[in-house]
């Protein structure tokens, strides 16, 4: 296929059926196609049939070159498209999915990021809205112009970008009444990863979008970039997640004893998330390679309570159930036979 993959350029519709909680997948670094394929393409394609989802969003480094051949594939390159975009999802594409990417700077290295963009059908950054909770899409590469060669010789269009995204981010959160709001951009706030303090600058990324985001009540940042999962507990009322391991694995994590921020869970695996709209928040899961899930929690709305463990305090009431024994059976299938998990109903 040669493009564009989707239809429309922000879906104005959603499709998940009415008999279904929204739920919404987020994958980051998965560009380099069949590796990616191979740790989870099965495992997308089973969760969709026992837990139907609507909505996928991709938080960059979508399309990785390699020498292949004898011919030196570039980062982003168009003749890679095909592999690395349309192989890996027409599966779910053709199920309904709808994808929404954003661009890393393995996308935008070598200058190409309009024609992925344009093969995609959607813009640099956008916003738009599933149940209750509306999603806030940046391109965070024009933020560090001169890291990894992405913009060095488009500095003043980096530096003009950044500022209408900045201008636009505050204007739409702003406007926003949906009962949640979350923000994905590729380069991560927080990490406890090598880029922590070399490369990517990411106080500068801290600088530039967390005042915004504790403006106006945000309540999950969505990042990828290094190749581990991370999660923090909420910092100024927002929750991190950094999910930047669905092809890409991080050899060595530079920080894993006491970084300088709350954290709530590290794993060094190969993972996406998986979340859904439940009445007690935001509950998510993140599944490894193998099926299994490696961590579990609920993001709450701002005026409940965090709930991180099965049994949470209530005060006088005593100990309340948490929502996270059906989240330990919402994926328990993907690390099944798959003979078994096909004769295994659909959950009510």
């Amino acid at each position: 296929m040669n493009g564009p993959v989707q239809g429309e350029v922000v879906h104005a519709t959603d499709p998940t059926p009415a008999s279904e909680p929204f739920r919404f997948v987020v994958v980051g670094d998965q560009g380099s196609g069949n590796k990616f394929r191979q740790l989870f393409g099965k495992h997308l394609e089973r969760l969709h049939e026992f837990k139907p989802f609507s909505t996928m969003l991709l938080v960059g480094d979508n399309v990785y070159g390699s020498a292949k051949d004898g011919v030196n594939e570039r980062d982003g390159d168009p003749a890679l498209f095909k592999d690395r975009i349309w192989t890996s999802f027409k599966s779910l594409i053709r199920k309904g999915v709808q994808m929404f990417p954003i661009l890393g700077n393995h996308d935008v290295r070598y200058g190409q990021e309009e024609a992925q963009l344009k093969y995609w059908n959607t813009p640099r950054y956008y916003n738009f809205k599933r149940g209750n909770v509306e999603f806030f899409a940046l391109d965070t590469t024009t933020m560090l112009p001169n890291y990894d060669k992405c913009y060095s010789d488009r500095v003043d269009f980096a530096h003009k970008m950044t500022q209408e995204q900045l201008d636009w981010l505050d204007k739409k959160l702003g406007e926003s009444k949906a009962k949640y709001k979350v923000v994905m951009g590729h380069y991560p706030m927080y990490t406890s990863g090598k880029y922590l303090n070399r490369g990517v600058n990411a106080e500068l990324i801290r600088n530039l979008l967390q005042p915004l985001l504790v403006k106006h009540g945000v309540d999950i940042y969505l990042c990828g970039h290094e190749h581990h999962y991370e999660r923090s507990k909420p910092i100024y009322g927002v929750t991190q997640f950094l999910t930047g391991s669905a092809s890409k694995l991080t050899k060595d994590i530079a920080h894993t004893q006491d970084p300088p921020y709350p954290r709530a869970h590290l794993a060094q695996q190969h993972q996406f998330m998986v979340f859904e709209e439940r009445p007690e928040g935001l509950a998510f899961n993140a599944v490894n390679d193998k099926g299994e899930i490696i961590d579990s929690g609920v993001v709450p709305a701002r005026t409940q309570p965090n709930v991180d463990t099965d049994e949470t305090s209530s005060g006088k009431g005593g100990a309340t159930r948490s929502p996270l024994a059906f989240l330990k059976q919402a994926t328990a299938f993907l690390n099944r036979p798959e003979a078994e998990a096909q004769e295994t109903p659909k959950a009510s």
